[in-house]
């Protein structure tokens, strides 16, 4: 009996020698350092929403320049407003605008490898005024976040959030107006799929064909009445204006506006792989008049989508 003790009580001390080798290597010295990085990268997402409060503060953005790294990359699609970090700046910009006193507040942060997820709450987002008119504050921002970090800065953001508006005027331009009476405003949201083309006569009224994503090719038909206006709108808030004489043609880019004057007779084709989404808000009559009918006819390939907005 006492020989079979032996090799029992050797298997158990060399299971007992594995355990505690195992525990050894958690609590090595690399282990210890796997902890404290992942602590670090937290902190880093923790100071990002920092600057982030201070940028809806007060609109000082140093911060937050500091935090989130030159090549930033945003997920998070957020309509005419691009992925780097000066589109992030910016969105923040037009936050500040419409709610003074709102803040993102972290509740939870977990770290793994080089990603972190956060969960957050939104505070001080009531209230809100864009132009005017009450704003909810309710979707302005999602409840999760996941960063990626590098080198001790924000290199990536993902967030649960599907299109985010932009609380800032996407335009700002005049037009001459004929004294007609009850004038309409119409807003459609058109698609253009790859190769797909349009030719029209804005022939109610003019018009402003702004880029919510992709990129178009337009073309003003020799027979228009004046020079279009190309609005390009940077990532800064700046906006430079160009003129289109009749004949001439653009290319148009996410966040762009051609401004188009009554009777314009205008071809867009989306020259890219991807569909290109357009918002175009018509201004004037009700009904157009009876002129030139060959001009107002819209010639469109397949691949042209639209809808009605408001």
């Amino acid at each position: 009996m006492r020989r079979s003790i032996l090799p029992i009580a050797l298997v158990l001390a060399l299971a007992t020698g594995a355990a505690l080798g195992q525990a050894r290597g958690l609590l090595s010295p690399a282990a210890v350092s796997d902890d404290a990085a992942l602590g670090t990268r937290i902190e880093v997402v923790r100071r990002f929403y920092a600057a982030a409060d201070a940028a809806l503060d007060s609109g000082d953005t140093r911060e937050l320049e500091r935090t989130v790294a030159p090549q930033f990359v945003d997920h998070t699609r957020r309509l005419a407003i691009d992925s780097s970090r000066g589109g992030l700046v910016r969105y923040l910009a037009s936050l500040r605008a419409a709610f003074s006193a709102v803040n993102l507040v972290p509740l939870d942060l977990v770290a793994q490898h080089d990603r972190v997820v956060a969960r957050f709450g939104v505070d001080g987002a009531g209230g809100g005024n864009f132009l005017g008119l009450p704003v909810s504050g309710d979707d302005i921002w999602s409840g999760i976040d996941i960063f990626r970090v590098e080198g001790g800065l924000i290199a990536e953001h993902w967030s649960d959030q599907g299109d985010r508006f932009l609380l800032e005027p996407l335009v700002e331009t005049s037009f001459t107006s004929d004294g007609t009476t009850g004038n309409v405003v119409t807003m459609e949201r058109r698609s253009y799929a790859a190769d797909a083309a349009l030719q029209e006569a804005m022939a109610a009224g003019p018009a402003l064909l702004f880029i919510e994503s992709g990129a178009l090719t337009g073309e003003l038909d020799f027979r228009s009445p004046a020079a279009a206006t190309l609005l390009q709108h940077s990532t800064s808030g700046q906006t430079a204006r160009s003129d289109v004489p009749p004949g001439g043609s653009t290319t148009l880019m996410t966040g762009d506006t051609l401004a188009l004057h009554t009777d314009t007779v205008l071809k867009t084709r989306n020259d890219e792989r991807v569909p290109t989404r357009v918002i175009v808000v018509t201004i004037g009559r009700s009904h157009p008049p009876e002129t030139a009918p060959e001009a107002r006819s819209v010639v469109a390939t397949p691949g042209i989508t639209d809808g009605i907005l408001a």
